[in-house]
C-alpha cells in the first residue's frame, strides 16, 4: 500500500470553504472594518489563512448544530442593510463561537443592537460557545430605545461611507478595531490604515 500527501487536492478543498460575497450591504459588514467590506465588494482576492479558515468552519459546525436545534436563519432588512438573525424565540437569538474566553466582544453588542433596531426589540440573547474547551455561556442583553437608535444612525452613516468608497472606486478608512489587520486577508494590500474617527470624504483623492 502507498499512502501519499494530496496538497492539490487539499487546496481545492480550503478554496471551496471560502464563502464567495454576498450581494447588498449586511450588518456585517459595517460593524467590522469598511475597507475590508469594499475589497470583498470589489471582487479583490486576499490571502489565504488556511488556520482561519478551518477555525472558522469549526466554529459554523458548532453553530450550524445549535441553530438547527431551533430555527433556520432568519433574514432581516432595514434601510437597505440586511441582516441574518440565528435564533428567535422569545427574544433575537445570536449565537458566536469563540477559541479564547466566554466574554462578550463589542462587535457583537453591535450586531446585536442592529438586529433589535431592524425588527423594533430591546431585548435579546447571546449564546458564546468556546470550541476549544467545550463550555458555553448565555448572556441576555437589555438596550434603551435612545442606545438603540444610536446605533442605528452610526449604521447608517457607515452604510453611505460604503456606498460612495465602491461608487468612486476609493477605499474607505479602516480598520474599526486595532486587532483586525492582524487577521485581514488584505493586510498586504492596505497596509493597516488608520482607524475611521469621521465620516469619509470620498471626493478627496
Amino acid at each position: 500500500m502507498e499512502i501519499v500527501e494530496d496538497d492539490e487536492f487539499r487546496r481545492k478543498l480550503i478554496e471551496e470553504l471560502i464563502n464567495g460575497e454576498r450581494e447588498g450591504i449586511h450588518v456585517t459588514d459595517l460593524i467590522y472594518c469598511l475597507r475590508k467590506a469594499y475589497y470583498r465588494k470589489k471582487g479583490v482576492k486576499g490571502e489565504v489563512d488556511e488556520n482561519r479558515i478551518l477555525a472558522m468552519t469549526v466554529g459554523k459546525g458548532a453553530h450550524t448544530i445549535l441553530e438547527t436545534g431551533y430555527f433556520n436563519e432568519i433574514p432581516v432588512e432595514k434601510d437597505g442593510i440586511r441582516g441574518t438573525i440565528d435564533l428567535i424565540k422569545d427574544t433575537i437569538v445570536e449565537i458566536k463561537t469563540t477559541r479564547f474566553n466566554l466574554g462578550i466582544k463589542e462587535p457583537w453588542i453591535r450586531q446585536i443592537k442592529s438586529y433589535l433596531a431592524m425588527t423594533g426589540k430591546n431585548v435579546a440573547r447571546i449564546v458564546v460557545v468556546d470550541v476549544a474547551r467545550n463550555t458555553m455561556k448565555v448572556y441576555r442583553l437589555y438596550f434603551t430605545d435612545e442606545e438603540i437608535k444610536e446605533h442605528w444612525n452610526w449604521m447608517l452613516a457607515r452604510k453611505e461611507i460604503l456606498k460612495l468608497s465602491l461608487l468612486k472606486d476609493n477605499p474607505p478608512p479602516g480598520p474599526e478595531y486595532d486587532w483586525e489587520c492582524r487577521f485581514c486577508e488584505y493586510r498586504n494590500i492596505c497596509k493597516g490604515q488608520t482607524r475611521l474617527e469621521k465620516v469619509f470624504d470620498c471626493d478627496r483623492r
